[in-house]
């Protein structure tokens, strides 16, 4: 035990500072042979690498050696909703070629016993899958669930994980330091840049969600908590307490402007409408060769949709036609057209409303 508790000097900053590690530690020796080489390039007297001197807090920085030098585990993915997507397309391209299939051979089978003495006509050769779908015919396509990792306290939220992919050569090493005295400890060293903080995190950014659905831990480079099953369900796309008056008040203020705002998630279109006579919640359905319809949603699937768009494009339509004065706007845009503050400010006047008129039915 007393071992595993060791301390040792693992390099030293490029500002003199001594770097110290936990010998039994394991959240750095993949990095090991890089690892003096990086922390001589960490300033932390330079505030753009890390914190001035003096200062309690920590670095993350990474440091790029110009070549490969190692795998990431963390690896650009696909968004939830586009793996979905293409997973159905894959299953319907496959049940599409298996009810041909079965079609001729009941074919075959009757042509034998009405005309035995006639040749049958050549039936259609098998198709080839497209190449899109034979990673998931074949059970190696992307798949996203989400689990908590082992690392730290109890009260990490759930990661994002991708199966199906490898870890990607990498030229960076991140370190991950946190200043004690005159000196900094060596949290972990991995190879890779440096991530945006988790959604959960209370680091995150504005732009952790973007990037959280857009990347994903590899399957089984990360340790995971066994005893609490993994989910396919994002946490942080799930309506959330904070955002319980979201949809209300942002119908009000399309009613008050006659707009209406358009959202796709995956290969679904969501539809929040203040146009005179079609005030509501909707759902679009484009059809081939057919006008659009609509059809109405619940509050709670559109505000489940609303969270899975967050900090992505919403389309605005400011007239009755869906193409002539449509522009791109993003959520934040959106807050500021329609309240003319940020999304901060937005949100906490959303929470402040505990009397809103009831939605149309």
């Amino acid at each position: 035990m007393a071992s595993s508790l060791q301390m040792k000097k693992v390099g030293t900053l490029a500002s003199g500072e001594t770097v110290l590690a936990n010998e039994g530690s394991q959240r750095y020796k993949g990095t090991a042979r890089f690892l003096a080489r990086a922390l001589a390039r960490v300033n932390a007297h330079n505030p753009e690498d890390g914190f001035p001197a003096g200062e309690v807090g920590m670095i993350i920085q990474s440091v790029d050696f110009g070549r490969p030098i190692g795998n990431s585990n963390v690896v650009a993915t696909r968004r939830d909703g586009e793996i979905r997507d293409a997973q159905r397309r894959a299953g319907a391209w496959r049940d599409e070629q298996a009810s041909k299939k079965t079609q001729a051979e009941h074919f075959a089978k009757a042509w034998v016993k009405h005309r035995p003495d006639e040749v049958m006509p050549a039936q259609p050769l098998a198709e080839e899958a497209p190449e899109e779908f034979r990673p998931y015919l074949e059970g190696k396509g992307e798949v996203v669930v989400y689990a908590r990792r082992k690392l730290g306290a109890k009260d990490r939220g759930l990661s994002r994980f991708v199966k199906n992919r490898q870890p990607e050569p990498s030229s960076e090493v991140t370190v991950v330091l946190k200043r004690q005295g005159d000196t900094f400890l060596l949290l972990g060293a991995f190879f890779g840049g440096v991530p945006e903080p988790q959604p959960w995190d209370k680091r995150a950014t504005a732009c952790s969600e973007e990037f959280w659905n857009t990347h994903a831990f590899v399957w089984g480079s990360e340790e995971v908590d066994e005893q609490e099953p993994a989910t396919t369900k994002c946490p942080w796309t799930l309506p959330t307490e904070k955002h319980k008056w979201a949809i209300p008040w942002l119908l009000l203020c399309l009613v008050d402007k006659g707009l209406t705002v358009d959202f796709r998630v995956g290969g679904r279109i969501f539809q929040i409408t203040g146009h005179p006579g079609i005030v509501g919640l909707w759902e679009r359905h484009l059809h081939v060769g057919s006008h659009p319809t609509r059809s109405r949603v619940g509050e709670a699937e559109v505000e489940k949709a609303f969270r899975a768009v967050c900090g992505h494009p919403f389309v605005l339509y400011s007239t009755q036609q869906d193409e002539p004065g449509a522009e791109w706007l993003s959520r934040q845009e959106v807050a500021e057209k329609f309240f003319g503050n940020n999304m901060i400010s937005w949100e906490r006047e959303i929470e402040a409303k505990t009397r809103l008129p009831k939605l149309p039915k």
